[in-house]
């Protein structure tokens, strides 16, 4: 899955360019006997980053190393791969991030390839204007799911009763 992780860290640094860290502040620690896990990359000491690629359960695996990494804010970035879409990733982790008040970003990268200039350009730009939000402190207590492949965009507070990721009926954690 090489060459589709490097699409996703070609547009972060596109959008960022050194202030994307891939070598610092990327590992944390499960505790004394769980050893160490890492993230793909960091922005500006504040946002921890991950890019999703593969199966759904996958994908989850990673946004649970996201989620246990000290940075305040997450990121995660969803590649399509042929053979693996990762539509169904979106809503599962929005549903997640608004589950366990995690502040953070879901964003499905409209390409895949570095060999598609328009496609580059085009998530280059969308992924700098939702993490500079951030960034800027405009959004607090938010999660914005970005999915660029369907065209569609939410954004969920915390406060609000109910995310619109499950059922009126469904509670966290519920066995369907």
């Amino acid at each position: 899955m090489g060459v589709y992780d490097e699409y996703a860290k070609h547009v972060l640094t596109g959008s960022f360019g050194p202030r994307f860290d891939t070598t610092s502040n990327v590992l944390f620690s499960f505790g004394e006997d769980g050893g160490t896990g890492t993230v793909d990359g960091t922005i500006d000491d504040r946002v921890a980053v991950e890019v999703g690629v593969g199966s759904p359960k996958q994908i989850r695996g990673g946004l649970l190393d996201l989620l246990w990494h000290s940075y305040p804010v997450k990121l995660l970035l969803l590649v399509d791969t042929p053979g693996h879409s990762t539509r169904r990733s979106v809503g599962q982790a929005g549903a997640i991030l608004v589950e366990t008040s995690s502040p953070g970003m879901v964003i499905r990268l409209s390409g895949n390839s570095t060999a598609d200039e328009t496609h580059v350009e085009y998530d280059q730009r969308k992924v700098s204007e939702v993490v500079g939000t951030y960034l800027s402190g405009a959004e607090q207590n938010l999660v914005r799911i970005l999915d660029m492949v369907e065209g569609s965009h939410a954004v969920v507070s915390f406060d609000k009763a109910e995310a619109p990721f499950r059922s009126p009926n469904h509670q966290a954690g519920q066995r369907l």
